[in-house]
């Protein structure tokens, strides 16, 4: 069997460089081939120069953006992908139930993953004025960009937080880029379009499109969200009090959930607003004032056990 892992050596408060050098140990021992490469040192396209089609089992070690990051090479491909979740929010990891590992336990795992079936999981990218994204998780613009950008920029500065505290510190920074751009202002001229259709967005505070349902494992993004279909859901947040109505029943100020599409394009964006993709801060650029979504594709995952998948199978 041969295994290409991929580790985010800054994942989860540095526990990717935990998981590095409890690979690199085994590899002499793993019955058949390992390759390590720490994801950053250099470039994907480099790595996968010669191909990647001989390999059995792809394995990412990071985050949900960690996830995404590799997605250009594997949409469309046949190679099975694998999440060893070990970033701060871990949705996509959380909403596939794909468990936990722990670093003694790999070898086994890995074993195990062969007789797992493999699903395709939705792919999907964002335009933004020729630059492309692919995300898997969600996309969204307005609050949730500025508290990515906040959240970017501070782990960068205060890195002895995550050193120190690990992924509660990183939660912790996240928590508080929430409080700091509470009193942002709306996206008040926005224009969305689906499938070529207007739609009328007034005062959103977020635009979230959503592929999963899992937010932080205490939410539910959109009720109608799939990984597996070929439509992306829409939610507008008027205010940042409509957060709530994801995790309480009977809240009053509920978010505004628009019909699944597979095509959106969204215009008229305030100069400065920040973006997010799986949890990576992303800005406009130049005369950008918004961006176009499209279904991408499918990527292989295997070791998802979600009860939609099961029950599909």
């Amino acid at each position: 069997m041969r295994v290409c892992c991929l580790v985010n050596l800054h994942s989860g408060g540095h526990l990717g460089l935990s998981w590095r050098k409890a690979l690199s140990s085994i590899q002499e021992t793993f019955e058949g081939e390992l390759e390590i490469e720490s994801i950053g040192e250099r470039p994907l396209a480099e790595i996968f120069s010669k191909g990647y089609s001989s390999y059995d089992l792809i394995v990412i070690c990071g985050g949900d953006g960690t996830f995404s990051s590799v997605l250009p090479h594997f949409v469309g491909s046949d190679v099975p992908l694998a999440l060893v979740p070990l970033g701060t929010g871990n949705d996509l990891a959380r909403e596939l139930c794909i468990p936990k590992v722990k670093k003694e336990d790999f070898l086994d795992w890995v074993v195990k993953f062969q007789s797992y079936p493999h699903v395709d999981l939705s792919v999907w990218e964002a335009d933004l004025g020729g630059r492309k994204r692919f995300f898997v998780n969600y996309f969204s613009a307005g609050f949730d960009g500025d508290v990515i950008r906040f959240f970017d920029t501070n782990r960068r500065r205060l890195r002895w937080l995550s050193q120190w505290f690990g992924l509660l510190g990183n939660r912790a920074l996240y928590l508080l880029g929430c409080l700091w751009h509470l009193a942002g202002a709306p996206l008040k001229e926005v224009r969305v379009t689906s499938n070529g259709v207007s739609i009328q967005v007034t005062k959103a505070r977020t635009l979230f499109f959503s592929n999963i349902q899992s937010v932080m494992g205490f939410a539910t993004s959109h009720p109608k969200s799939s990984a597996f279909d070929e439509k992306l859901e829409l939610t507008s947040f008027p205010s940042w009090r409509n957060y709530l109505g994801l995790v309480i029943p009977f809240c009053p100020w509920k978010p505004v959930h628009y019909t699944g599409a597979r095509d959106w394009i969204v215009e008229g964006l305030p100069e400065g607003c920040f973006l997010q993709a799986d949890g990576e801060s992303l800005s406009l650029i130049g005369e950008e004032r918004g961006f176009a979504i499209r279904y991408a594709g499918t990527v292989k995952i295997s070791g998802v056990s979600s009860k939609e998948v099961v029950r599909d199978l």
